[in-house]
């Protein structure tokens, strides 16, 4: 719930895409803003003093107050509204620990599935789109093993190796995230659709890029760089000298994260940069066991899984005694958003039978009241 002294949800988001859509202003220079004023609302609030405050060249800020974001970001929220695409800011609570440490996170992502695989201990596997049947069994054994010990397989999305570790990641207890290239709307490449449905039913898919994105040559780095950034460590499975991997390989390092590859056969033209990786410190791993030795210092044990279960139990209960004070028809409407982590506007008003007028009154009470508090996409959760 956004009190007066913080900005809504709509605030922030209309906020990180002015941003976002400032020429010459980075990703770097965006995370230096938000730590510097709390909130990409209140960076933009304060445009007159970057310069003042050495944060950003009084080229770039110029740039910023000429609004020539206004077109752009406008339009990008339209496509947003009218997809009600659910969106995870920087400053959001749930955006991941792990994005939020790297030099030039995402401002902001756009999700469909399970949003709690935020949460969870992550490694990416990646590798060749062109993979030999060793390294499509490699990468099916360790996907499965890492899922199966409950750690999320993050990937790409791509042919080969992405798709594998994918599809073994669902198989045992549906933790994969994928990555995206493009925007939410764009299933790409088409041969995975069958992929797409799986993941947006049981796993998480994410990207930065707003709906309408093609999968331009240049937004794969800036793809890579969220699979690092989301993951404890990469595994490279198998990958040519001068495979994509080897970006998101390097990109681990930049981030401290550890980097894992497998070995192939030495004349294998499809494994010379995994060999290369080993040769310059990389784990050797055959299995998922060497990744979660490599790991277990990262990974929660089973007592702290504990404490984090229970401790979101008794959330619920603290939620549950904060409504008895509410009308009868505030109750009724609260209720409903106990089960469920949110619920979209027009889910509220068909299972309560109101008018569609009286529900936003009632959720703007309860906002003003502390109990609700409004999401992207006009989905709505207990504060």
């Amino acid at each position: 719930m956004a009190s007066a002294h913080s900005p809504s949800r709509a605030q922030e988001f209309w906020a990180c895409l002015a941003l976002r859509h400032t020429e010459g202003l980075g990703t770097r220079t965006c995370k230096k803003l938000i730590q510097a004023y709390g909130s990409a609302h209140y960076a933009v609030t304060a445009a007159d003093r970057w310069s003042r405050d050495q944060l950003v060249r009084p080229s770039v800020a110029d740039i910023f107050t000429q609004e020539k974001w206004r077109d752009p970001a406008g339009a990008e929220l339209e496509q947003v509204r009218r997809r009600q695409d659910r969106v995870v800011m920087y400053t959001d609570p749930d955006y991941p620990d792990s994005l939020r440490q790297i030099p030039d996170p995402p401002l902001y992502l756009y999700l469909i599935g399970d949003r709690a695989l935020l949460r969870s201990p992550c490694v990416a596997i990646v590798g060749s789109r062109k993979c030999t049947p060793y390294g499509q069994n490699m990468a099916r054994r360790i996907a499965s093993g890492l899922s199966q010990a409950g750690v999320s397989v993050v990937s790409g999305f791509a042919l080969g190796i992405d798709r594998l570790a994918h599809f073994a990641g669902l198989r045992d207890q549906g933790r994969t995230i994928a990555v995206l290239g493009t925007g939410l709307d764009r299933v790409y490449p088409a041969q995975n659709a069958d992929l797409w449905s799986k993941i947006t039913a049981a796993g998480l898919a994410l990207t930065e890029f707003p709906p309408g994105s093609e999968p331009d040559a240049y937004n794969f780095p800036r793809r890579n760089r969220i699979i690092s950034g989301l993951s404890m460590g990469v595994v490279v499975v198998e990958a040519a000298q001068k495979s994509g991997s080897l970006i998101t390989a390097r990109l681990a390092l930049e981030y401290n994260r550890e980097v894992f590859a497998v070995p192939g056969q030495a004349t294998a033209p499809s494994f010379v940069g995994c060999l290369d990786l080993i040769r310059q410190g990389a784990v050797l791993t055959r299995s998922a066991e060497d990744v979660l030795q490599e790991l277990a210092f990262q990974l929660p044990t089973d007592h702290e899984e504990s404490a984090q279960d229970q401790s979101s139990s008794a959330a619920a209960q603290p939620a549950a005694s904060k409504l008895d004070h509410l009308g009868s028809e505030e109750q009724a409407l609260a209720r409903l958003l106990l089960a469920d982590a949110q619920v979209h506007i027009d889910t509220l008003t068909q299972q309560l039978g109101w008018e569609s007028n009286k529900v936003s009154q009632t959720l703007l009470m309860l906002e003003l009241k502390g109990v609700v508090k409004q999401q992207s996409g006009m989905y709505y959760a207990l504060a």
